[in-house]
């Protein structure tokens, strides 16, 4: 009798725990799930639940309600006393009724829990920001600034705060920012503001090889050749021509050799270690024998000074190239206005031979472009076949 007692006992026992876990796990899913329908009753059945007294919470706070939000925060509180959540917006609450001393200790007391957390940071800083904590800002916003996820709504508030002032954002920010800073101005093409930062950067030596070649393409693209090439000439010492003999990969941006291989193998740009003139590698252009091919996709931009006389050689050599038009070295201003001088068509088969090109720069000047040109025949046998390398170039 007393065994038949026992398991009866615990039998019950079992099942009030099933219907507890039970209505435990269905509540718990309505409050994840944020299926709410807002009533007395309900909140009273979520009475145990932090989340869900937030929650009301939050629609008093959007229905502008202070008095019942600030119930609902204060009962999430009770029942999680670190829900930062609820103490930030009860820090709003008081901020909105104009407790700003209150609600600037409500901020200072979550900034001193939350250390290092990304979480709670943003809507730190926002509050920071309104109720003029400028220690807080600064240090969250340079916190939180090396986080991809919020680091334009970051620089966008600094430049809000500080009226676009670029010299001020500068002293605003740790120094392992400023890269970022400057890649965000890049963003927004501003040209004169990103030289405030670069120039700081060159001081502290705050970049490395990298961004300082996309930061010198972004000169060349917004067509500021002087800074670009006094920026290239000072970190890496290249002067003139860059990647002359082809030893190094061929980068496709700033001053570097700028190519791109046609569909199908129209023509193909390769740099390869095959009989250059000296070194281990030249450039091997190969056109394939489909099409009537009007070539202009290898190039190079080269600052130069305006009104000066300049010479420039390099060593071609080619096989079997067919037709009537054959591939040429032209050289343009970098406006593109006028045409300086361009070299005979290369023979259809000659070994390495060096050729040299004189001119003279005009007025305003500040660069020009190197380009490997081939113009489309008119004749009947129009389709180029052949290859044809490069290498070993010099500009005086």
């Amino acid at each position: 009798m007393a065994l038949v007692l026992k398991k009866t006992v615990l039998t019950l026992i079992m099942v009030s725990m099933a219907l507890w876990t039970f209505r435990y796990g269905w509540l718990n899913q309505k409050v994840e799930t944020d299926n709410y329908a807002f009533t007395t009753d309900e909140i009273h059945e979520l009475k145990r639940f932090a989340k869900a007294h937030y929650n009301y919470g939050i629609k008093a706070w959007l229905e502008n309600d202070l008095e019942p939000a600030e119930f609902f925060f204060r009962d999430a509180l009770a029942q999680n006393i670190l829900y930062m959540d609820a103490w930030l917006k009860l820090a709003q609450i008081e901020f909105a009724r104009g407790n700003s001393l209150q609600a600037i200790r409500i901020l200072r007391f979550t900034d001193e829990q939350t250390k290092n957390i990304v979480k709670w940071k943003w809507p730190q800083i926002l509050l920071a920001h309104d109720l003029g904590v400028h220690d807080i800002f600064l240090r969250n916003i340079n916190f939180v600034i090396p986080y991809h996820q919020v680091r334009n709504d970051a620089f966008q508030l600094l430049d809000m705060d500080y009226s676009r002032n670029t010299a001020d954002v500068i002293t605003s920010l740790n120094s392992d920012n400023l890269s970022y800073y400057l890649q965000w101005l890049m963003k927004w093409h501003r040209t004169s503001d990103t030289l405030l930062v670069w120039n700081e950067m060159a001081e502290s030596d705050k970049f490395d090889n990298q961004l300082s070649d996309r930061y010198i393409n972004f000169l060349v693209s917004q067509k500021d050749i002087h800074n670009a090439a006094k920026i290239r000439n000072k970190h890496s010492g290249i002067e003139g021509i860059t990647n002359p003999d082809f030893e190094a990969p061929l980068s496709k941006k700033g001053f570097g050799w700028r190519y791109s291989n046609g569909k199908d193998r129209e023509w193909n740009i390769q740099r390869l270690p095959q009989n250059p003139v000296n070194g281990k590698y030249a450039l091997r252009i190969s056109f394939a024998g489909d099409k009537n091919t009007n070539f202009r996709h290898l190039s190079q931009i080269v600052p130069v000074q305006a009104l000066k006389d300049y010479r420039i050689s390099y060593w071609w050599r080619s096989e079997n190239i067919t037709t009537d038009q054959r591939p040429y070295l032209e050289i343009r201003s970098f406006d593109g206005k006028s045409s300086l001088t361009k070299s005979p068509m290369i023979q259809s088969s000659t070994k390495w031979q060096e050729q040299t090109l004189l001119f003279s720069t005009p007025e305003n000047c500040q660069a020009i472009v190197i380009r490997i040109r081939r113009n489309r025949s008119h004749r009947f046998d129009s389709k180029i076949e052949g290859q044809m390398w490069l290498d070993n170039f010099n500009l005086n």
